[in-house]
Order: structure tokens, then C-alpha cells, then sequence
């Protein structure tokens, strides 16, 4: 590959130097037994500027130094996760290694020897899934020689394919995966999906809060359960066609249960539009310290109104769990349908939580102590 000369990032560029490095990892205070072997090529461009290209198991990558170099001092002291800014960034450690050159060839701008040693430590700035910006990494490398030099270096991913593009007698590397990979979401796309879910959460508050407040009342009736069955019918009442109406119970049921029948009657011809038979219970308690309670004391339902004219509520109380419990009917005019608007809110918060879920699957979790 040396002297292949090509374009990469809109610069041209000439391979004049290549190296091979074996490197062992530091975990928990042991170096590891078998190094890796990692590829560095130096491509100079028509200023005679260098820049290095890393081709790893971990992915290809553009390597470039810079001038502001971090403090080795508060490098040294991060442990595996903490973060550190520099810059307009804030990177976390990812690895603490040391690398040995184990082969060497070409033009560099610099003294290399076979069995030169250094050290490094990898930071990582892992963006978030919404903010469009590409992942990089700070690398801080020193010599292990008492006059070692310390040096800082920007990271960032290249295509494996587009490499092997810009430089077309180079073999296309086939790393097994590409740490500093740009997410492959649109972050647009993410925002896009946030927005429907935030719509969804304002839509299903606001839903929330006009079906708590019922509408102007029509007519109610109340049962006890001292002699059962016990059946009230309310005053007859009119409707118009199409109607919304909500019919609801409520009871004063305390660890205790009761079985209701609820019917909406035309007041002349007795026939049902609206019949449903219904269990309610409540039962709370204190069990090992702690309060808890199942069920509910009411209940209520949406009828549209098939045909205009006079109508009666009937309620009919047929059991209960004892002698003093009491339920109250009522039917309450309905401007708004609910039903729709948990439907519609319910539809916004899935497309928005598919839509950011997908969006945030593409960040990879490089620290998954994290989860």
C-alpha cells in the first residue's frame, strides 16, 4: 500500500509509512496475556500534512494529533467510564493499554525502532441518538522512556469500503466492528418520533382532564341493598338523536361488593338502548406494613343515542356483599368522545415510542454497567 496515492475526505493523499503494533490491554490491574495486532498507515497530503489511518479489529478509523493535549495527570486517574471534557466535548474512558512496534517501513517524519513502547488511554465521546453528532475518540498517548513524550489525538471512524475506495490497489479491511461507527439513525427522523410522543402525552393529558369533569347531569337513581332485589327507575327524561350520553355507578362498597343492572328505557315502549350488568367491588387493607387496594367503587360507559325522544334510567341491584351498600346511577350529557381521543392518543404515543426506540437501538452502549 505505500505509495498508493488517493482522495479521502476531499484531500489527496500519499501512503509513505506503514506500522504494525501489538498491544495488551489493562483490566483491573493486570495486563492482558495475548496482545492484539493493530495496522497504522501514515498518509501524507500536498501541504505536508499527516494524518494516520488505524485499521484495528475494532474498526477503521482516521487518526489526527492535535496541539491541546489533556492533563496525563487527571487522564491517569479516570477509572473505565468516568468522563472527561475537553474541548467542546465530554469523552469517557474506554481502554488503558500499552503498544509495542513491532514492524516498521516506509518514509516517517520521525525516529521508529522496532520494540518502541507506549502507552495509551482511549476515551470516547458517544454521542445521543437525537443529536446528529458524529462519535470520536481522545486518545492520549506517552513513550515509557524517562524523557517520554506525551501526545493527544482525535479519532473518528472511516468506512472500511470507503477507504478501500479512495486507495483502489488496497485490500478492503473487514474489522469484526466499527467502535466509532456514526449512528445509523437520522437524528431528524428521532426528533420527529419524540415530537409525535410528546403530542401523544399532551393529548392523552388533555383527555385525561376533560373526562374526569363529567357534563350536565340528566337524571340519576339510587338502590340500597337493605332489601334485595331492590330496582329505581329515575324521571323520564328527553334525547336527542345521536346523542352522547355517559352512564356511570358509583357506590359506597368498603371492602365489600355489589351486583348492578343498568338500563337506559324509552319511557313508552320500556325498550333497552343501553343494558349492561356489572360487578363492583373495592377491598383495601395494610399487609406487612404497607397499605394496598383492588378494585373500584365506580363505574361508567359511553352510549350513543340511536333514536330522540323520552328515556328513563333504571338501576337494579340484585346482590351484594352486605346490607349497607348503597349505588347511585346517572347519566350525564356528553360533548366530547373520549373514546376517540384515548384512541388518537394512543396511536401518537406508539408510532412516537416505535419511532424513538429504532432512533436510540442505533447508539451502541459502550459502558453497558450503564443498563
Amino acid at each position: 500500500m505505500i505509495g498508493s496515492k488517493g482522495k479521502l475526505r476531499g484531500t489527496n493523499y500519499e501512503v509513505v509509512g506503514r506500522m504494525v503494533y501489538d498491544s495488551l490491554e489493562l483490566d483491573e490491574g493486570s495486563w492482558s496475556t495475548y496482545p492484539t495486532t493493530s495496522f497504522a498507515y501514515l498518509l501524507i497530503d500536498n501541504q505536508g500534512g499527516f494524518v494516520t489511518i488505524e485499521v484495528t479489529d475494532e474498526g477503521v478509523a482516521m487518526v489526527q494529533k492535535i496541539a491541546a493535549v489533556p492533563s496525563l495527570g487527571e487522564v491517569l486517574c479516570l477509572a473505565w467510564g468516568d468522563a472527561l471534557r475537553h474541548g467542546s466535548r465530554k469523552y469517557r474512558m474506554y481502554e488503558h493499554g500499552s503498544s509495542e512496534l513491532v514492524y516498521v517501513d516506509g518514509a516517517l517524519p520521525w525516529i521508529a525502532r522496532l520494540g518502541d513502547k507506549s502507552q495509551f488511554i482511549d476515551l470516547i465521546d458517544m454521542p445521543g441518538a437525537f443529536s446528529g453528532v458524529t462519535p470520536e475518540r481522545l486518545s492520549v498517548e506517552w513513550t515509557e522512556a524517562e524523557d517520554g513524550e506525551i501526545e493527544a489525538f482525535l479519532v473518528r471512524d472511516v468506512a472500511p469500503q470507503v477507504l478501500a475506495d479512495a486507495f483502489p490497489d488496497s485490500i478492503c479491511p473487514q474489522p469484526s466492528t466499527r467502535i466509532l461507527q456514526p449512528i445509523q439513525r437520522s437524528p431528524q427522523r428521532g426528533r420527529f418520533g419524540l415530537t409525535w410522543l410528546i403530542m401523544g402525552a399532551v393529548f392523552f393529558v388533555c383527555t385525561l382532564i376533560v373526562s374526569s369533569a363529567p357534563g350536565d347531569l340528566i337524571a340519576s337513581a339510587a338502590v340500597k341493598s337493605w332489601t334485595l332485589p331492590s330496582t329505581q327507575e329515575s324521571e323520564a327524561f328527553t334525547l336527542q338523536d345521536g346523542a352522547l350520553v355517559e352512564v356511570s355507578l358509583s357506590s359506597n362498597a368498603d371492602n365489600s361488593w355489589l351486583y348492578a343492572e343498568l338500563d337506559i328505557v324509552d319511557a313508552g315502549t320500556d325498550q333497552s338502548i343501553g343494558f349492561v350488568a356489572r360487578e363492583v367491588s373495592y377491598y383495601h387493607g395494610v399487609e406487612g406494613g404497607e397499605s394496598w387496594s383492588e378494585g373500584s367503587r365506580d363505574w361508567r360507559k359511553i352510549y350513543a343515542v340511536p333514536e330522540g325522544g323520552q328515556y328513563r334510567l333504571r338501576v337494579a341491584l340484585s346482590e351484594a356483599g352486605s346490607a349497607s351498600v348503597k349505588a347511585t346511577a346517572a347519566v350525564h350529557a356528553v360533548t366530547f368522545d373520549t373514546r376517540l381521543a384515548y384512541l388518537v392518543s394512543l396511536m401518537l404515543l406508539v408510532f412516537g415510542g416505535l419511532m424513538t426506540v429504532w432512533t436510540m437501538s442505533g447508539k451502541k452502549n459502550l459502558w453497558p454497567s450503564d443498563d
